[in-house]
């Protein structure tokens, strides 16, 4: 013989004498977005909130599994519609047991009520309800700059007076100057080394000839 687990079903704490519907909705929304060619590519898809409806009723008399919170008599049909009423009022997310699974964190969006000659003793009525999403955020600290400044500051700038560009300066300029007069210090050095050459040179072969070329 197997073992049957009852299952009892409710809206947060309100557990009704019968539940006669359940509809169970789960929706995943795809973006679309058109391009040149006037066709709509999908760049995402994200799931949306769960919807529940259930209809459940509550009669005027306290069945064995009834509960006993909506009282014993004829106003329990009443004290269900209240404390319906008061549920949704509050809202406050509750979970939400069902013969599929349990629902966490559930608003109820809307709930309609009907009664008949035949009905006037049941508080019968469906209940729309959904899913809330809800996110946790976090305080960061961090230092404050002053205003204008940086995390390495750029040293100070010094004030050089006025200044002119400098020319890089060729072989002849270092021989002659940039004015054109011959370069006392540096030059001077640069002839006496080819005298000293020349008069090394003279030594070994002799004096060339003079140029005879007029």
């Amino acid at each position: 013989m197997s073992n049957q687990v009852k299952i009892f079903r409710s809206i947060g704490d309100l557990v009704f004498d019968a539940t006669f519907v359940e509809d169970h909705n789960s929706d995943l929304e795809v973006t679309d977005n058109p391009i040149e060619t006037g066709s709509l590519v999908s760049d995402h898809a994200f799931m949306k909130p769960l919807r529940l409806s259930i209809t459940a009723g509550v009669s005027s008399v306290l069945l064995p599994s009834g509960n006993p919170d909506f009282g014993t008599g004829d106003e329990r049909p009443t004290t269900a519609y209240e404390l319906l009423s008061e549920l949704q009022r509050e809202r406050e997310p509750f979970d939400v047991q069902t013969g599929l699974r349990i629902y966490e964190n559930m608003i109820c969006t809307n709930f309609s009520a009907s009664q008949n000659k035949d009905s006037a003793g049941v508080f019968y009525f469906t209940a729309q309800l959904r899913e809330v999403l809800i996110v946790s955020t976090e305080n960061v600290t961090y230092t404050v700059l002053k205003a204008g400044a940086t995390r390495q500051q750029a040293s100070k700038t010094k004030n050089k007076g006025e200044q002119q560009g400098r020319l890089k300066q060729t072989p002849l300029d270092v021989l002659y100057g940039n004015s054109g007069t011959k370069n006392s210090s540096f030059g001077a050095k640069l002839l006496d080394a080819g005298a000293a050459a020349y008069k090394a040179f003279t030594a070994v072969v002799g004096t060339p000839p003079a140029s005879t070329k007029k």
